[in-house]
C-alpha cells in the first residue's frame, strides 16, 4: 500500500527537480564562461606583452607632488624623464615616481611600439583573475535566484500541506478526540 501524498508534495519534487537542473546547468554555464574568460585573458596577456617593452627612464628633475585622491599615493610626485625605446629613438615626458626617486635615478617604464608610455602589460595572472570574477559573477546571482526560487517554492508548498492538513483533521478529529463539533 503506497502512503497517500499531501497535495504539495509532488508540487514540491517537481520543483526540486527542476531547480537541481537548473543548477547544474548554471554550474555548466560558470565553467564555459570561466574558461572563455580565461582563454581572453591569456590572449590579452600575450598581445600586450608582445607590444610592450620594457625600458629604463632616467629622472632629469626633482618634479613636484602629484595631485591625487588615493591617500597611499601621498608619497608620491611627478617627475621629468626620458627614456629610449629598443629603436634608439630618444622620449621625454612626465612619469609618476615615488617622493624618495632622486634626479638621475632609474626607473623602469613600460612603453608600446611608438615609444608612449603604457601601463605594465596584463599578466597570466590577471587573466585567472578575471576568470574567477567572470563565474562568481555568474553564480552569485544564479544561485541567489535559485535558492530564492526554492524558498518560495517551500514557502507554497508549506502553506498548501497545512490548509490539506487542517481541512483532514477537522474531518478526523470527531472519531479520534470523541468530540463532535
Amino acid at each position: 500500500m503506497t502512503a497517500a501524498r499531501r497535495p504539495g508534495d509532488t508540487a514540491e519534487v517537481v520543483a526540486s527537480w527542476v531547480l537541481s537542473c537548473l543548477a547544474v546547468l548554471l554550474a555548466g554555464a560558470a565553467v564555459l564562461v570561466g574558461l572563455a574568460a580565461h582563454a581572453d585573458g591569456i590572449r590579452r596577456a600575450e598581445s600586450e606583452a608582445a607590444e610592450r617593452t620594457r625600458v629604463a627612464a632616467v629622472l632629469l628633475g626633482p618634479g613636484e607632488p602629484a595631485l591625487t585622491s588615493d591617500p597611499g599615493a601621498s608619497t608620491a610626485r611627478r617627475a621629468p624623464a626620458a627614456w629610449t625605446t629598443p629603436d634608439g629613438v630618444e622620449h621625454t615626458g612626465t612619469l609618476l615616481v615615488w617622493s624618495s626617486a632622486d634626479a638621475g635615478a632609474t626607473v623602469p617604464v613600460w612603453v608600446d611600439r611608438d615609444g608612449r608610455l603604457v601601463p605594465a602589460p596584463a599578466t597570466r595572472t590577471s587573466g585567472l583573475v578575471g576568470a574567477v570574477t567572470a563565474v562568481v559573477l555568474l553564480l552569485a546571482p544564479g544561485g541567489g535566484l535559485l535558492v530564492a526560487a526554492w524558498r518560495v517554492v517551500r514557502r507554497a508548498t508549506l502553506a498548501v500541506n497545512a490548509r490539506a492538513w487542517a481541512a483532514e483533521w477537522e474531518r478526523v478529529a470527531p472519531e479520534w478526540t470523541g468530540r463532535t463539533a
